[in-house]
Formats: structure tokens, sequence, C-alpha cells
């Protein structure tokens, strides 16, 4: 026996890690395949966004009535279906930083001649199919660095109570090395609520060792008044006693 339906039991989410975090992929949280919200009305899938209306200044001014989202894109693509902003800023940047390393290569400031190094020293200046290279080299050296590190995703991933997850490594020794990460990951983090929870139990200990002394402090204190209080009423009243005797 099989189950067919046409919808998804468990909605997609898509989303982008880094070294900086867990990103949104696209601009609409719920837009994508299989989302929620799946295509934004693009090809005929998903739920379309709602037109706003115009206001009576954009009628008289010969505006359309309605201005839906994919009205302001080229090609009716949905706003929401585009990249998030936050990875394209950090992309534009890398590439940025790319085309500064490129320029000091290319311009011969490199590190030997800011320190004096004389002309016949300096190497060459980069072609073009040498500049193409290493920007194809710089560029993926910046982004291996951007990629988050195992235990960084896991606990990102449980911050945002997304675990558990299944991992696809095309790759049987990366598959392994994986697997050790996330074993060790695993102990610290036993071990951390392990010490967490001892420390709360020695802090709840003490706490409760000082109410006892004060406890036992105040029970003191009490039952001193109480001695002295017995003492001074006994005194008093022998007193009395001793004075109506001296006057019969």
């Amino acid at each position: 026996h099989y189950l067919s339906m046409s919808w998804r039991p468990v909605p997609l989410r898509y989303l982008f890690a880094s070294k900086d975090g867990i990103y949104n992929l696209f601009r609409d949280p719920d837009a994508g395949p299989g989302a929620p919200k799946g295509l934004l009305g693009l090809r005929g899938d998903g739920i379309a966004p709602s037109p706003t209306k115009g206001t009576k200044k954009d009628k008289k001014n010969g505006f359309s009535e309605y201005k839906g989202e994919e009205k302001e894109n080229k090609g009716g693509f949905p706003k929401g279906l585009k990249v998030n902003s936050a990875l394209t800023n950090a992309a534009n940047k890398r590439m940025e930083k790319v085309n500064r390393k490129i320029q000091r290569m290319a311009l011969g400031d490199n590190y030997n001649n800011r320190y004096g190094s004389s002309p016949r020293d300096s190497p060459r200046r980069l072609s073009a199919r040498q500049e193409k290279r290493e920007r194809e080299r710089l560029l993926k050296q910046e982004m291996r660095r951007s990629v988050p590190s195992l235990p960084f995703l896991l606990t990102r991933l449980e911050k945002k109570n997304l675990l558990p997850a299944i991992f696809f490594i095309f790759s049987r020794a990366g598959c392994d090395d994986a697997a050790k990460t996330v074993c060790q990951f695993m102990r610290m983090q036993a071990d951390f609520s392990r010490e967490k929870s001892a420390e709360a139990g020695a802090r709840k200990l003490s706490m409760e060792s000082g109410r006892r002394k004060r406890k036992t402090r105040s029970r003191g204190k009490v039952q001193s008044r109480r001695v002295d209080e017995d003492w001074y009423d006994t005194g008093t009243t022998s007193k009395g006693a001793m004075r109506q005797d001296k006057s019969e």
C-alpha cells in the first residue's frame, strides 16, 4: 500500500549557511519549490502575492488600479523568489575583496615593494589569462573560508530548533570525518551540560546551607530573648514577693 498526495505533508524551507550564520535563501522565507507559498504564482505554482490597490492620486496620474509584486520585476519574476539581500551583499563584499587583491597584484604593489625592494625584484604585471586564473583561485579561497564548521552549524541549527538534520556528504573520507566531529561535539555538549548541572546543584546546596544557618541563628536569637524575658519576669516577681513579706 502507498499513499499519494498532491501536497507536501512537511513543507520545505530553503536556508543558506555561512560562517556568519544561517539565512533564508529567498527574500520570502515561505517561498520556493515545495514551500508553503511555492513559486508565488510563477508558472501557476504556489500562492501569488496579493496585489495592492493604487491610491486615487495614482488613478488620476494614469497608473493602473493594481500594482502587483510581479509587475515591479522584469519578466514577471516574483520579488519574493529573489535571493536574500544579505546573501547578495556578502557575495558582493567577497568579490570586492578579491578584486582589490587582483588590483594590487596587477600594479605590482606586493609585499616586497612595500618594504623597499628594487623594481628589478618586483614581479611582472599579470596578463589577462593570469589575472583570470588568480581571480578564480582567490574567489575559491574566500568561498572556502565562508563555509561554516560542522560544530558551528550544529549549534546554529539547535538554536533554530532545526535538529535532527540529514547531511549529504559525497565522500567516504569526508563522511567519516564528519561523524567523528559530530561525536566529539556531542561529547563536549554532554560534558558541558553535566558541568552546568553540577554547578547549579552546588549553588543550590550552598543556598540551602546558607538558609539553614540563617534559620539556626534566628532560632538562637529567639531562644536567648525568651530566656532573658523569663529571667526578667522571674526576677521581678521574686522582688515583689520579698517586698510584700517585708511589709507584712
